[in-house]
């Protein structure tokens, strides 16, 4: 089968603006085209931005049919409607506000816009010709048979290791009584995880090598290759293991993990893997099958293009592997665009403060350059938002430093840095025995081993011996 190679045509999105959506009156927010990773405190919107993002993105599958499941693209609901206080008489009641999400994105060559709606009665609406327009392109793409690539579109929710989808009908009929590339789209936008899909997936596929070498031709699946290559990388990249590969094991019906060395190799079934590790790896195989199921005649199936979101991108993981998991998407999935959230300051020091957004209310952008018109906008709507870049870089820098410079948090507990302060004031005044003490606290709290400890006797050393210079 001829192969065909990916043209450079990008599709990734370029902004969004939120009207009435849940906690936000207004917001207003620009992504990055590679990565974009939101922070900020709990309840400060960051789920509510990828949610509106999965809203907005499903617009482009209203047309995609797969001959084998209904693809859902997620749309408004009820519940995401802003409420806003309203005193009528002597009584108050919460009255649900007009939800818009309107949305940019480059869609190859162009930049499309299009928005999504719910009025007051709860009825849907929306400004979809151009999203309708891209989306009958992608089914006549799929129907007809053309050699073109079709962008891959993802949402990954925190629940996404616990909550797996619940098991439908259609799981383990969509791959054994056919093939579509839009089976691609089933769930994609769907925050829980539907594992059995992909399972299945794996399933038939490694049915298909196994028989394609009982009849003699011996070859390999590039489709599956490619799933198995994205594995390797990360599994790889997180525990230095260099000879692994991953097999689906048709008698247990599950996921194995192969690792080689020089007395063999050794197997061990997905499911037995920790937390951490089996939420990373079922992340970059669901994204990498559906990238082969979408586009399986491309040379490169890695080098798909598409937008994906992840909320708490650092869930489950150890923090030395939180310093690595944008690096490790970002080169298995090269033309992906991520839009993801973390609290995670190790995750935080491993990108360009450009490409952090925070929140904040728009009244507290003092001496902010006014944006497309955002900073009217917090005398028109209550509960005005927008997003910003941090001033100080966070790239590099140690986590403790961007907990306390770009996340606004204390490194350390408060009583702690408290005696770390009256340690410094009593320097400071001269008060060397009042100091003396106050570092003795300080080590029964952290040990003596801790920097601040360190440090502190060598700053009260010097100040003693300043002292006896000047005595004498």
């Amino acid at each position: 089968m001829r192969r065909f190679s990916l043209p450079n045509k990008e599709f990734y999105l370029k902004r969004l603006e939120l009207t009435n959506f849940r906690k936000f009156g207004h917001l207003h927010v620009d992504f990055d085209e590679h990565l974009t990773v939101l922070i900020g405190d709990n309840g400060s919107g960051k789920t509510a931005i990828l949610d509106a993002a999965a809203i907005s993105l499903g617009a482009l599958l209203i047309r995609v049919t797969s001959p084998y499941s209904a693809i859902d693209g997620r749309n408004i609901q009820p519940s995401d409607m802003r409420l806003l206080p309203v005193k009528t008489g002597s009584t108050i009641s919460n009255q649900p506000q007009p939800v818009d999400i309107q949305a940019d994105a480059m869609f190859r060559t162009r930049e499309i816009r299009w928005s999504r709606t719910m009025n007051e009665r709860q009825r849907l609406g929306g400004t979809l010709k151009e999203a309708t327009a891209v989306s009958q392109t992608l089914q006549d793409e799929i129907t007809q048979g053309r050699q073109s690539v079709l962008p891959l579109l993802a949402y990954y929710g925190t629940g996404r290791l616990w909550f797996h989808k619940r098991e439908k009908k259609y799981s383990e009929m969509v791959f054994s009584r056919g093939y579509s590339r839009s089976n691609g789209y089933i769930d994609c936008l769907d925050s829980a995880n539907n594992e059995k899909l992909m399972l299945n997936w794996f399933e038939r596929m490694t049915s298909l090598e196994i028989q394609g070498q009982q009849f003699g031709t011996g070859e390999r699946l590039p489709e599956l290759d490619a799933v198995r290559k994205a594995l390797s990388l990360c599994f790889r990249d997180l525990t230095g293991a260099d000879k692994m590969t991953v097999i689906f094991d048709l008698k247990s019906n599950s996921l194995m993990l192969v690792e080689y060395d020089e007395t063999g190799s050794s197997m061990l079934p997905f499911e037995n893997l920790s937390d951490g590790y089996r939420n990373t790896l079922s992340l970059i195989a669901d994204i990498a099958y559906r990238m082969a199921v979408l586009n399986p005649n491309a040379e490169d199936i890695l080098s798909s293009p598409g937008v994906v979101l992840i909320d708490e991108i650092d869930l489950h993981l150890h923090p030395r592997w939180q310093e690595r998991i944008i690096q490790d998407l970002t080169s298995i999935f090269p033309r992906v665009q991520f839009i993801v959230s973390s609290h995670a300051p190790s995750v935080v020091a491993s990108v360009k403060a450009a490409n952090l957004r925070g929140i904040r209310p728009l009244h507290e952008n003092e001496g902010v350059e006014n944006i497309d018109g955002l900073a009217e906008l917090s005398g028109i709507f209550d509960d005005a938002y927008t997003t910003y870049a941090p001033s100080d870089e966070s790239y590099g820098h140690d986590a403790g430093d961007v907990l306390e410079d770009v996340m606004n948090a204390n490194e350390r507990p408060i009583q702690v840095k408290r005696q770390i302060e009256e340690f410094h004031h009593a320097l400071d005044d001269g008060k060397l025995d009042l100091a003396a003490n106050k570092l003795a606290d300080l080590e029964r709290t952290v040990g003596p081993r801790d920097h601040a400890v360190v440090s502190g006797h060598v700053a009260l050393d010097l100040e003693r011996m300043d002292s006896d210079y000047v005595a004498d």
